[in-house]
């Protein structure tokens, strides 16, 4: 059966509906697709706004991805005022969690010193211990 683009809007109309319910009960996966939805003008028209809204909402209970998507709406000023303290600070949430892109833009913030010293570059300082043991059993 071949997919027409009316039938791709209407299931993606669906699907904005369950995530909608879903992310208002506070379901995690939910609040995420719904930020990706927004983001991408996905069965909704694109509000980065919004985006911003659910991500942080699925941020705020843990989920690596959306701390990621926000650090880089703060990074960038999208659907939200420029932050740089906030993006280094959720990276390192995400960063913590093993998430590999916030890893990697920690190690680059870091690299070009463009946030003042602070505990969180002391979680990077860390990671990095982590990593060069990691990487040093690894070898043996």
């Amino acid at each position: 059966m071949k997919t027409s683009p009316e039938n791709y809007e209407n299931n993606s109309l669906n699907a904005v509906e369950w995530y909608l319910k879903l992310a208002n009960q506070g379901h995690v996966v939910a609040q995420y697709n719904l930020g990706v939805c927004y983001q991408n003008g996905i069965g909704k028209e694109k509000n980065f706004t919004k985006a911003f809204f659910w991500f942080l909402k699925a941020a705020h209970q843990g989920y690596a991805q959306a701390q990621y998507n926000v650090a880089l709406y703060y990074e960038n000023g999208v659907g939200v005022e420029k932050e740089k303290a906030e993006a280094l600070d959720w990276y390192a949430k995400a960063a913590a969690q093993g998430h590999l892109q916030a890893q990697y833009s920690l190690a680059l913030a870091n690299q070009k010193c463009e946030y003042p010293r602070n505990e969180v570059n002391e979680e990077i300082d860390t990671l990095k211990a982590g990593m060069i043991e990691l990487l040093s059993h690894e070898m043996n």
